[in-house]
């Protein structure tokens, strides 16, 4: 061998021992035992190919398919899986790239969100089917269910063959038109309830002045003055409660049921046939709406 090839050869020996030593071994096939292409290093279940980092992982199976330390797939950390069904939004995060966003999240009202992943923005907070004003809504009082456009009268003697919707008299805009205790008022004290207690309670002198019974006149011009959030003198109710016929004393005599309020004495009116049920429905609709 001439001193040329002498050296060649070491040349090459030596360009291969620093490849070897420079380069890296190919993996072996133990160092990824499922052989799932993930390393048994970074593989949190290197026996299992269903396990390794990136693998889809469902909720619910108890077990982490993609090794990030939980079950399902959270990618904004706040501790809820996402998934897009809300069927069960108990459980399920609906924005899983915002961890202010799940269903442990107190829902903001009228923000446009769902916060709490339950389907819908807070925007009808009394459920009366009617969303706030504040979001565009018609609702003018989201904080009560009894105030909003389909508002109607409430009927506690089921007396009524079809909803009143009055505006009644209370200091509210019970329908949100804009406007407070406008009416129209189906009944009025001057035309129409009256001229009731004249025919029938002050022209038999029972409830005439001076000697009213139950200290009670009932003539034109007094009347509603002393009805009107004034104490019974057989009950412990008022005569009149504007808007409460059945805490109205009155009501019940006309109605025959004062016993069964802790009042006394016969009905009203007194040894006379009792009001026809139009002259009842008369008085019960004028304290309904607030005694106009």
């Amino acid at each position: 061998m001439t001193a040329n090839h002498h050296r060649l050869l070491t040349l090459l020996v030596l360009l291969f021992w620093q490849s070897a030593c420079a380069g890296e071994e190919p993996p072996l096939e133990t160092d990824d035992l499922d052989g799932d292409g993930s390393l048994n290093e970074q593989d949190c279940g290197p026996t299992d190919p269903e396990i390794y980092p990136g693998a889809e992982d469902p909720f619910g199976d108890g077990i982490d398919q993609d090794c990030d330390g939980g079950d399902g797939i959270d990618n904004d950390g706040d501790s809820y899986p996402a998934n897009d069904d809300l069927t069960n939004p108990g459980l399920y995060d609906c924005d899983d790239e915002n961890a202010s966003i799940n269903p442990g999240t107190i829902e903001m009202p009228y923000d446009g969100i769902d916060n709490d992943c339950d389907g819908e923005d807070a925007d009808d907070l009394d459920d009366d089917g009617y969303a706030a004003q504040e979001v565009g809504g018609p609702d003018c009082d989201d904080q009560d269910p009894s105030i909003h456009p389909g508002w109607q009268v409430p009927d506690p003697a089921g007396l009524l063959s079809s909803p009143l919707t009055t505006d009644i008299i209370d200091l509210v805009d019970n329908d949100c038109d804009g406007s407070v205790d406008e009416g129209p008022f189906s009944r009025g004290f001057a035309v129409d309830i009256q001229p009731i207690f004249t025919a029938n309670c002050t022209a038999n002198q029972c409830h005439h002045a001076p000697a009213g019974q139950a200290g009670l006149s009932l003539d034109e011009g007094v009347a509603s003055d002393n009805l009107l959030r004034i104490p019974s003198t057989q009950s412990e109710l008022d005569r009149i409660t504007p808007l409460e016929p059945l805490s109205s004393y009155v009501w019940h005599k006309l109605n025959a049921t004062q016993l069964e309020v802790g009042g006394l004495g016969e009905s009203m009116p007194f040894d006379q046939p009792q009001l026809s049920q139009e002259q009842l429905l008369s008085v019960y609709l004028w304290i309904l709406e607030g005694c106009p």
